[in-house]
């Protein structure tokens, strides 16, 4: 919905980036997954290529916590959808884990009544009808834990810093992209643009007006974004509706086996 984690999971716990270092940027920007559950109500807002439109709507629980042996971080993300009625029940985990088996993203359809590992081809496939990949969702939601940083350059956005960040697929991940583009503003760490590179050229592009950036507590989160599939013609708005704590979870709301059931 770090935005998506810096701009789906919405929440900065850093003030600022200041530094040149491209390790320092990329710490800024996953710290920008909340340490304790955070839940947030969004809007996904798709119009395709002949004007129809369709909105999602749901919860989203974000987290990042330390890996085994605190040597690193992890994310982990719940997309729970509860409009239209028609996809209502469905949900998407994805989640960074030092197990193989565990790591990934998983779908959970009601019209299917089971748990799908997104793995391959698939993962480049449009989630729930949005402009969104499964692919996309899970690099915005861990600020591009899946990409290596090759690059960057400084440049203004609406009178903003920002650094330009090039990232390049990780060998052995599965993806249509060749590459990944990022904006990112240098006083919330937040992503204000980013393409998403096919064969070296935009296939996707993400972008968000500055002044939709905004601060709850110490925290920082954008109040709407719009990706645009330039091959496909379709755009999803992203709106983030409401931003708040929630209580402790249990585990199973993060468990590839039992991430869907919300009772």
């Amino acid at each position: 919905m770090r935005r998506f984690a810096p701009l789906l999971l919405a929440c900065a716990v850093m003030p600022a980036w200041a530094g040149a270092d491209a390790d320092a940027l990329l710490a800024c920007m996953r710290q920008n997954v909340p340490a304790t559950v955070q839940m947030q109500q969004f809007e996904l807002q798709t119009t395709n290529a002949k004007g129809h439109a369709e909105t999602l709507g749901g919860e989203l629980y974000v987290q990042r916590q330390a890996a085994q042996g605190a040597q690193s971080e992890h994310s982990r993300a719940v997309l729970r959808v509860i409009r239209p009625e028609h996809l209502n029940g469905a949900a998407y985990l994805v989640q960074q884990t030092d197990d193989y088996l565990r790591d990934g993203m998983y779908v959970y359809l009601p019209s299917l009544k089971r748990v799908r590992r997104i793995t391959g081809t698939f993962a480049d496939g449009s989630m729930l009808g949005t402009a969104f990949s499964y692919y996309d969702f899970k690099q915005l939601s861990s600020a591009f834990g899946d990409l290596q940083a090759t690059s960057q350059v400084p440049a203004q956005i609406a009178g903003r810093d920002v650094t330009v960040m090039a990232f390049a697929s990780v060998p052995g991940v599965e993806t249509i992209y060749s590459g990944v583009n990022a904006w990112i503003d240098q006083a919330s760490c937040l992503p204000l643009k980013v393409e998403f590179l096919q064969d070296g050229k935009p296939r996707k592009r993400l972008t968000a007006d500055p002044a939709a950036l905004r601060q709850s507590g110490s925290s920082w989160y954008l109040a709407e974004s719009t990706l645009d599939d330039l091959q496909e013609k379709t755009r999803t708005v992203l709106r983030i509706d409401k931003l708040s704590p929630s209580p402790v979870l249990p585990e199973r709301y993060f468990n590839p086996n039992t991430f869907y059931r919300f009772e």
